[in-house]
């Protein structure tokens, strides 16, 4: 009883594990962009309001 309780936290543990790990290996190595979420480049105006 006890060993198959153990087993099915490893197993779920080990499931979770790999979903993450495949939405993080892409995010990471830099395949998975957000490309609608892109910003344009701060104006140099604003570089120099925010260096004073």
């Amino acid at each position: 009883m006890e060993w198959g309780v153990s087993a099915g936290i490893y197993g779920i543990g080990f499931l979770v594990f790999t979903l993450l790990v495949k939405v993080a290996v892409p995010i990471m190595s830099g395949h998975f962009q957000a490309g609608h979420l892109k910003a344009d480049p701060p104006a140099p105006e604003d570089l120099e309001a925010a260096a004073h």
